[in-house]
């Protein structure tokens, strides 16, 4: 994704700003609990990693100077994270999936404070190998490293509905 944002700061300045970042998550899971045969309720265990790469690059042109300030800054995290999903079977085909996982734990400068996620959605199989699914997600991310001027870091969250497919192998 991109954000950009242009206009003037509040002593005249005219100034501009990129976020650019992108989010990529691998995990495996375990079968915890499946109950019933008719309408199972499945609930696993997740373990996996999640990416997030930022980048923010930012332009103030003061007016009627000749020089422009330019300045930009990116970050890679690579985060362990855990946690649960479960599905409750309505039919054969249609089913309403919960999931959730925490991470970052701040081992590392590469590693978020904390870094989490949510969602609810209800779902389709249309095939053994795939699934149609519309809900909604939150994903969350803080980091940061220093302190006072020389503090850095990215505190993010995203939420909104989401539409999904998922092909299974």
């Amino acid at each position: 994704m991109k954000f950009s944002a242009n206009g003037l700061t509040p002593a005249g300045n005219q100034a501009s700003m990129d976020l650019k970042f992108l989010v990529a998550d691998a995990g495996m899971s375990y079968q915890l609990i499946k109950t019933g045969t008719e309408h199972p309720f499945v609930l696993e265990g997740t373990l996996g990693v999640r990416y997030w790469y930022t980048a923010l690059d930012s332009t103030v042109n003061p007016p009627g100077q000749a020089f422009i300030f330019q300045g930009s800054s990116t970050k890679d995290l690579v985060d362990p994270v855990i946690g649960l999903r479960g599905s409750q079977y309505l039919t054969q085909k249609l089913h309403v999936d919960f999931a959730g996982d925490i991470g970052g734990f701040g081992m590392s400068d590469s590693q978020a404070d904390l870094d989490w996620s949510a969602v609810g959605a209800a779902s389709y199989d249309f095939a053994k190998w795939f699934t149609l699914s519309a809900g909604y997600k939150a994903l969350g991310v803080d980091q940061s490293t220093g302190s006072g001027a020389s503090k850095n870091g990215v505190n993010l969250t995203f939420h909104g509905v989401m539409v999904a497919a998922k092909f299974k192998f």
